[in-house]
């Protein structure tokens, strides 16, 4: 069994493709499950969404990457996601199994302003 597993709720396709797609707006949501089989010491959980366009051979592997966003799903900071009332300081350390839900809007603008002269860039496109 993974110690851990990435889920992602996906909308209806017409596509055969598998890979997750999403239009400007719609939420990005699933899960993060933890099975810890031994205590670990987790400073934090965060789900980062990057979005690459290819551009060819080059020294910098031949994309340009037009997003990045972080989302920080759960910080040792944020106490025992199995608490069920306020504990004193938590020290990061968890056992067992978890499940971090997450949400989170998918951009509908992005700047690259590096590449093609203009501030911002709107997408009515499916990524």
């Amino acid at each position: 069994m993974p110690w851990v597993t990435l889920q992602i709720l996906l909308r209806p396709s017409k596509s055969a493709q598998k890979l997750p797609r999403f239009l400007r707006g719609n939420d990005v949501a699933g899960k993060v499950i933890l099975n810890l089989d031994n205590p670990q010491v987790i400073n934090s959980i965060t789900i980062s969404l990057k979005g690459r366009i290819v551009t060819g051979f080059s020294a910098n592997g031949g994309f340009f990457t037009f997003l990045e966003q972080s989302n920080v799903i759960w910080h040792k900071l944020f106490g025992d996601p199995q608490a069920t009332s306020l504990a004193p300081k938590f020290d990061g350390k968890l056992s067992s199994n978890y499940k971090f839900h997450f949400s989170f809007p998918f951009p509908t603008e992005v700047n690259i302003s590096s590449v093609s002269g203009s501030k911002d860039w709107t997408w009515d496109a499916v990524f």
